[in-house]
């Protein structure tokens, strides 16, 4: 349970710093998407990954199974981001994807 709550606060700081540095708009609004956002996607994907990983297989399909959730939660975080910040669609996706690629790379180091 600590370390979800750990990926979590630093998942919410990461991605609420990208998108205060993309957007520069209001920190505490920012901050307050990222954490309704974080809340909803990060305890899914950790508790799919956790679950729901192939018990004798392969390097490459644990693989294949992290980079599909990234992939999930890239495009579920999308309109997410689009609704709340009332930002374009391309700006939505380009902070998705900058936020996600920062925290899973940020992820798999720690």
């Amino acid at each position: 349970m600590t370390s979800l709550i750990i990926a979590l606060a630093l998942t919410i700081t990461l991605e609420f710093l990208i998108a205060w540095a993309l957007l520069r708009r209001t920190p505490l609004k920012l901050f307050i998407y990222s954490v309704l956002i974080n809340c909803f996607t990060l305890p899914i994907a950790i508790y799919i990954y956790t679950h729901y990983q192939p018990q004798d297989s392969y390097h490459s399909q644990h693989l294949l199974l992290y980079f599909s959730l990234e992939f999930i939660v890239f495009a579920v975080e999308i309109p997410l981001w689009w609704l709340l910040t009332k930002i374009k669609l391309p700006k939505a996706i380009i902070l998705s994807f900058l936020a996600n690629l920062v925290t899973s790379l940020i992820g798999k180091f720690i």
